[in-house]
């Protein structure tokens, strides 16, 4: 296992034997997630795990994610330097960050960024509007965006819009 992990950029890997036959089971990591660290912006899997640095020609050339599944996400508030194979953060937080960018989608929301804060309630979604969204990524992502749109249809916010506090939402 260490082997294949060393030589290969994996996600998972699995071993059964039964009887004489060892089976090997591998998921390749799927290196797409731009995760921005102080000044270095990495490649992690959907689970937060960092797996290589970008390049200066990377950047230089311009990364070229999908924005309709992934968007950069600065953590640089809760970790100071990155490290091949080291988790960013609980692999739950970047599901949520996906579900969040699809519902932002969906309501015709472009965000450009998000940010992970030291505050673990809290991940901060940078609109191209110019406002941010603050959210907590436990909660469902397709209600907390209904009700944003909701809101948004009445209010234009100049600095950010908290909908952390379920049907309170907070404009400024």
């Amino acid at each position: 296992e260490r082997v294949l992990n060393e030589t290969h950029q994996l996600e998972q890997v699995s071993f059964t034997i039964e009887e004489h036959l060892l089976s090997i089971s591998v998921v390749e990591a799927v290196v797409m997630i731009p995760i921005r660290i102080q000044s270095q912006v990495w490649f992690a899997t959907p689970t937060g795990v960092l797996h290589v640095e970008a390049t200066p020609e990377d950047i230089a050339a311009g990364i070229v994610i999908p924005q309709q599944t992934y968007t950069e996400i600065d953590a640089s508030a809760v970790v100071e330097e990155g490290i091949i194979g080291m988790q960013v953060v609980d692999a739950e937080v970047f599901r949520s960050i996906a579900e969040y960018k699809k519902a932002f989608l969906a309501q015709g929301i472009p965000v450009t960024s998000f940010a992970l804060t030291d505050d673990a309630g809290k991940v901060i979604a940078h609109t191209q509007n110019g406002f941010a969204v603050y959210f907590t990524p436990w909660e469902d992502a397709d209600t907390q965006v209904r009700r944003l749109a909701n809101v948004l249809s009445q209010a234009t916010p100049q600095s950010y819009v908290d909908i952390r506090f379920g049907e309170r939402i907070y404009v400024k």
